[in-house]
């Protein structure tokens, strides 16, 4: 949304500005970012079709206050209710003013513990491991975050407005970063790294993920929805219910933007084993399909999926990886940059199954 202006490096060599950039000597080539003609910054995301050297980015000033919450929520089946409390909220901004993350207690474990350390055995995570995570670190089976900004009555009023919306839903439970001491208190690191990484400072601590299982990697499976309480339960059983047959371990979030939802899936393995390799990528490849067919794309995925995921982009006979393909072969004729990103090789490689 704050993209201004790019300068990119076409697989041809040349260089090229976008926006007002094109215009030599222009001071406002971050403060307008159409500039005349055909916008064509978004050929640069996501694809393969240039480098991009130099983006601009429209900052804000930064807020006299800033005060991060967390809305605890017990059961696994209050998602439908929570995503349906939250959409009109975040349509306003007013009080959830930046991305509400709805994160499950898995994730959150995942940051702050090892696997081992609630169950041992075979088999994804049990009731009784959950329940132990959730008394243990004091949250619940979905726990929501986000930020409020401004002046400190205004921040009230905002907390307010969320608590009174939230704390509706029976066994509910809201504190602030105030609330939850991250040095004696486990379960409050995550409220605090987003408190971190919402008030613009980078953070890499969700990498602790990977150390939840031995040799950690993932493969995510993140398909993109309307933000209502149905589908997103839908797709969390969905989900759910085939990471059992393949034996892993459900570790997710739901990212509310202001018209859209995004379920990201985090399937860990232990990255020695083949056969958890080639388990998690089929278990992927299976949920690809199985979403498409109920209108549910992804918009991002694992470089070995990127085929199957822009072949489930298939309205008009295909039309739009078509079109991405004329664009490629006229940008990139000798198909240098990135074959196969997202889906779309050049003439060079087309249809040789690499």
């Amino acid at each position: 949304m704050w993209q201004t202006g790019l300068e990119v490096v076409l697989p041809t060599g040349e260089l090229m500005r976008t926006g007002m950039g094109a215009l030599p000597g222009s001071n406002s080539w971050q403060l307008f970012p159409y500039g005349f003609g055909p916008f064509p910054d978004g050929l640069f995301t996501q694809s393969n079709l240039g480098i991009v050297t130099k983006m601009g980015i429209a900052l804000m000033q930064r807020p006299p206050a800033s005060t991060t919450f967390v809305v605890t929520f017990d059961k696994e089946e209050d998602l439908a209710q929570v995503v349906d409390i939250m959409l009109p909220l975040r349509i306003n901004m007013a009080p959830l003013q930046n991305v509400p993350v709805l994160r499950n207690i898995i994730l959150d474990a995942g940051v702050v513990s090892k696997r081992t350390q609630w169950y041992d055995g075979d088999g994804p995570l049990p009731a009784a491991a959950i329940e132990k995570m959730k008394s243990e670190l004091g949250l619940g089976y979905w726990n929501l975050y986000g930020t409020v900004y401004g002046p400190p009555p205004m921040i009230d009023m905002f907390l307010g407005m969320i608590k009174d919306a939230f704390l509706q839903v029976p066994g509910s439970r809201f504190f602030t970063h105030h609330d939850r001491d991250e040095a004696t208190d486990r379960g409050a690191h995550v409220l605090h790294d987003r408190h971190r990484i919402n008030n613009g400072i980078p953070s890499l601590d969700e990498m602790k993920l990977l150390q939840f299982v031995p040799n950690g990697g993932h493969v995510c499976f993140s398909p993109v929805s309307a933000p209502e309480g149905a589908d997103a339960l839908r797709q969390a059983q969905m989900v759910r219910g085939r990471a059992d047959e393949y034996v892993k371990d459900y570790a997710a979030q739901f990212i509310v933007g202001l018209r859209e939802m995004h379920h990201i899936a985090l399937f860990l393995f232990d990255t020695t084993d083949a056969k958890a390799r080639q388990d998690t990528l089929d278990l992927v490849r299976v949920l690809i399909d199985e979403a498409a067919a109920e209108g549910y794309g992804e918009y991002r995925t694992h470089n070995a999926l990127m085929d199957q995921v822009m072949g489930t982009y298939k309205w008009g006979d295909g039309a739009l990886l078509a079109f991405h393909e004329k664009i490629k072969d006229a940008l990139d004729p000798n198909s240098i940059m990135a074959p196969g990103k997202s889906g779309i090789w050049g003439r060079k490689y087309r249809g040789q199954n690499l």
